[in-house]
C-alpha cells in the first residue's frame, strides 16, 4: 500500500484527531440487526432512560461530515457526553506533550541510514513545509500524526470529537472520558518507535500517495455499515496482538465504566467506528451484559 500506516495501527494516535478508529472482534452474534448506522439507542437492564453510541472518525473533510438529524436527536437528549478521554482535561495535554519527546536519548535522525534520512526529511519539507531540524527529539508518532491529517487531499479538514464537544459546551453538557491519559499513552509507550518510523519512510518514498484501501474505509463510513468497516480492517493483515490491545481489551474495559455514566443519566458516547462491531465489539458486549441495543436512522 502507498501509505503503510494501517488503520488500525493508527488507533493509539486517535485522540490527536488523525484518523478512523478500526474495526474489533471477528463477527456479529447471529440475529443481531445488519449495522447499517452509525448511531445507536441503549435502552433496558434497569436504565431510566436511554443512553446513545456513536461511532466516530477523528478526522474527515469538512464537505463529507456526516451529521442526521438521528445524531444531533441523540445528543440533544443526552445530559452527559463521553469521548475515549475526556477531551477538555488538562492533564491529557500535558501527557500528550510528555508523550511526544524521545527519552531514550535519539533524535529523528537515528532511526535511518543518512540517504532514508533525507528521503523523509525532503519529504516532509516540500508536503508540509516542515523542518525535520525542529523535531529533532521528538517520537516518530508525532511525524505520523501529521502526515496522517495528509491522507486525502482536504483543504478543510474537521474533528467529530472536536464537533460534539463545541456542541456539549454550548448546551452546558457535561464532559466525561472512558479512558485515563495514561492509559492510553501507555499504548503509545507499547508502540515500537522503529515500526513507526518505517511507515514514514515508505510514505516518503511513495511520495504520500494516497493508499486506495483508506477511500474504501471512508466509503464504508459515509455508508454507515459497520459490518463493511469491519471486514475492511480485519483483511489488512492486522493481528490478534493488535487487536486485543488497540481494540478488544479496551472495549472489554469500557463496559463497565459506560455502565456507571448510563445509570446516572442519559449519556452520548462517542467512540471511533470500529470499536462498535463484532462479537468483542461494544454493541455485542452490552447485548451480553442485557441491554437492548438498536440502530437510530
Amino acid at each position: 500500500m502507498s501509505i503503510s500506516i494501517r488503520p488500525i495501527s493508527l488507533l493509539w494516535i486517535g485522540w490527536v484527531s488523525v484518523l478512523l478508529v478500526a474495526g474489533a472482534g471477528r463477527a456479529q452474534s447471529a440475529g443481531a440487526t445488519d449495522g447499517k448506522s452509525l448511531i445507536w439507542e441503549i435502552s433496558g437492564n434497569g436504565l431510566a432512560a436511554p443512553s446513545y453510541l456513536f461511532g466516530t472518525l477523528h478526522i474527515i473533510c469538512k464537505d463529507e461530515f456526516l451529521w442526521t438529524p438521528a445524531m444531533a436527536n441523540a445528543l440533544d437528549r443526552s445530559q452527559k457526553v463521553c469521548f475515549e478521554m475526556k477531551m477538555d482535561d488538562p492533564e491529557l495535554i500535558t501527557g500528550i506533550r510528555a508523550a511526544m519527546m524521545d527519552t531514550n536519548g535519539k533524535t529523528i535522525k537515528d532511526y535511518y541510514s543518512l540517504d532514508d534520512y533525507n528521503t523523509v526529511k525532503h519529504y516532509f519539507k516540500d508536503s508540509l513545509g516542515i523542518d525535520l531540524f525542529l523535531f529533532a527529539h521528538m517520537r516518530p508518532f508525532v511525524l505520523q500524526t501529521m502526515l496522517s491529517s495528509k491522507i486525502r487531499d482536504c483543504r478543510h479538514p474537521v474533528s467529530y470529537e472536536d464537533s460534539i464537544m463545541q456542541i456539549a459546551l454550548k448546551t452546558d453538557k457535561l464532559v466525561f472520558g472512558l479512558e485515563q491519559p495514561e492509559e492510553q499513552l501507555a499504548v503509545i509507550a507499547g508502540t515500537p518507535d522503529s515500526a513507526v518510523a518505517a511507515s514514514l519512510l515508505e510514505t516518503a518514498k511513495n511520495k504520500g500517495s494516497v493508499d486506495p484501501g483508506y477511500d474504501s474505509l471512508l466509503s464504508a463510513y459515509l455508508q454507515q455499515d459497520l459490518p463493511l468497516l469491519y471486514r475492511q480492517i480485519m483483511s489488512s493483515g492486522t493481528s490478534e496482538h493488535e487487536l486485543d490491545e488497540l481494540l478488544n481489551d479496551r472495549n472489554s474495559r469500557w463496559i463497565g465504566r459506560m455502565e456507571k455514566y448510563m445509570t446516572a443519566g442519559p449519556t452520548f458516547f462517542a467512540v471511533g467506528a470500529g470499536h462498535l462491531w463484532g462479537e468483542k465489539g461494544v454493541l455485542a458486549l452490552l447485548r451480553a451484559k442485557g441491554y437492548r441495543v438498536r440502530a437510530l436512522h
